[in-house]
């Protein structure tokens, strides 16, 4: 017999994007943070640099992710970021929440909330967030 014709062969992977000015407010934030599972965190060895939040939520800005809180923790000099971000070219809203606590020479610790995201997705938002951190981060 003949060979069966492949329709559609295996899907092409999504490309990845996000959403350069989306907007999330604070209670939003907040009632999405409270009900939504948490990824493993992850954790990098953090660089010995002098740096100030606004620095740090400058270098994840141009990422395409957004700070929606940011502060430092008494009495050192760690810093402890709320971001989000959304997927791009998405039918649904996908959203990326991310805590983040960045600790000049020590560590930074990145815990990860998503909506609608798929495991590809979460693995290249994340990739995107490290990348954008890598001046501060091994």
């Amino acid at each position: 017999g003949d060979p069966v014709p492949v329709v559609g062969g295996p899907a092409a992977e999504e490309p990845f994007g996000l959403v350069p000015d989306a907007t999330l407010d604070g209670a939003k934030f907040e009632g999405m943070w409270g009900r939504l599972p948490a990824q493993p965190p992850q954790q990098r060895p953090a660089l010995p640099v002098a740096i100030s939040t606004a620095v740090v939520e400058e270098a994840c800005r141009r990422a395409g992710i957004s700070v929606i809180a940011s502060g430092t923790i008494p009495p050192g000099s760690a810093m402890k970021f709320f971001f989000y971000a959304k997927q791009a070219a998405r039918q649904v809203d996908t959203w990326f929440l991310v805590e983040l606590v960045l600790a000049p020479g020590g560590t930074a610790v990145a815990s990860v909330k998503v909506e609608n995201a798929q495991p590809d997705a979460i693995a290249k938002f994340t990739a995107t967030l490290w990348g954008a951190l890598a001046a501060f981060v091994h």
